[in-house]
Order: structure tokens, then sequence, then C-alpha cells
């Protein structure tokens, strides 16, 4: 019996992928409009032998029976960004572009997704596929863990693409990677007076841009950057 060697499976359907992830980048659909890339995942898992549980626009993939839950993870959403790359599989949306990967990360995880079904009789255990919509500012992964994504899992496992490294190398670290999105309020409160006597009023506005430039020093000299 042949050794399963999945990087040789991965070069089979090398093709199918890359066709994959140039599709979804002609057709790239913002937060929580991601009717036709979710259509087109949901109608290949379905063809493998998943079984399907929508959450809006997000898709959760199952696969195998018993023991633990593996889950592996995608996003699909583009950015509200003009393409103005000249390639054969440019943007075809005016406005909308996929410029953060999420077209690769969609085709990378169908494209286990299919191997991973071509092997489901050798697994002891589930894998469940997680294709989460938007990323891109829409708490699209706290929807999709209201959802049930997370339920029963055991180990998840997402990864981005990354120019920095070279093809086929993959980074990993410990914790925390990468930028969250928080959301503050301050209010800055000015006195006003006589536009000939300035040193008797208090002038909101510079005071709150001394205050954004000092809020952009604390990654670089407050806390280390990486």
């Amino acid at each position: 019996m042949e050794t399963f060697n999945p990087l040789r499976e991965a070069e089979k359907i090398k093709m199918q992928i890359i066709d994959w992830r140039r599709d979804f980048h002609m057709h790239p659909e913002l937060k929580y409009e991601e009717e036709r890339t979710s259509r087109i995942v949901e109608e290949h898992l379905r063809e493998w032998g998943y079984s399907i549980k929508r959450v809006g626009t997000g898709i959760i993939g199952d696969i195998g029976s018993g023991g633990k839950v593996v889950a592996l993870r995608a996003d699909m959403d583009a950015l509200p960004v003009q393409e103005e790359n000249d390639v054969p599989y440019k943007s075809k949306i005016p406005g909308k572009m996929h410029a953060c990967g999420h077209d690769a990360h969609t085709a990378m995880l169908l494209g286990a997704g299919k191997i991973i079904a071509a092997h489901k009789d050798e697994l002891n255990g589930r894998v469940r596929l997680i294709f989460q919509p938007a990323e891109e500012g829409g708490n699209g992964a706290v929807r999709m863990i209201e959802g049930g994504a997370l339920e029963g899992v055991d180990a998840i496992f997402g990864f981005h693409v990354w120019m920095d490294l070279p093809s086929g190398v993959i980074g990993i670290r410990e914790g925390p990677f990468l930028a969250g999105a928080g959301i503050f309020n301050g209010k800055v409160m000015g006195m006003g007076g006589h536009g000939a006597s300035p040193h008797e009023t208090v002038d909101p506005i510079p005071v709150t841009a001394e205050a954004v430039l000092a809020f952009q020093t604390i990654t670089s000299r407050n806390v280390p950057p990486v």
C-alpha cells in the first residue's frame, strides 16, 4: 500500500487550486456579501461527502466520525479596494479586490478539503472545515463561533499568506500574533475665548492631535513591536 504523502497529493491538484484562487480573485465579495464564494465552497464540499452547516455566508463542513475533532479555518471576504494590477485574473468588480489573500486562503482550504475527503476512510476522528466571512472588520469569527463552529473542536489551525517568507516556507510562533481591532472613546474638553487672546483658551484640536501622535508611539516606544 502506497504511503500517504500530502505534498504529492497537493501537487496533483495544484492547478485546480490555482484556478479556484484566480476565480475567487476575479469575483471579490465584501464582508457578509460572500454569496457566490460560499455557494462554490458548499457545492464542492457536498460533492466530496462533507456534512454542511450554514452560518449566514459562512460554511462549516464536517467529515469523518468519532474521536477527536480537528478544525481548519480560512476567511473569504475581500476589501473595498480598486485593483490596479494588470493580470488576466484581475478583479471584475469595480472598487472591490482580494488585496489580503483571502482568495488564496479559500482555495487552499478547498484543496485540503478535497485531499482529506479522498482519505476519509483513514481518518481517526473528524475534520471540520470552517470558511469564515467578514474577517475584514465584520466580527465574522464571532458570528461563526456563535453558530457553533468550535463546538466539540479539540484543535484548530489557520494561517495567512505572507509575502516576506519564501514560497514553501511556513512560519509559526507561540501566542497572539499580528493585529487586533479595538475601539475606545475619549473626550477632549476645550475652553473658548477670543481669537486675539488664544492664551486664555484651551483649543481641543491641537490637544487631540498631540494625543494621536502620542498613541502612535505606544507600540514603538512602550511595548516591543514584535
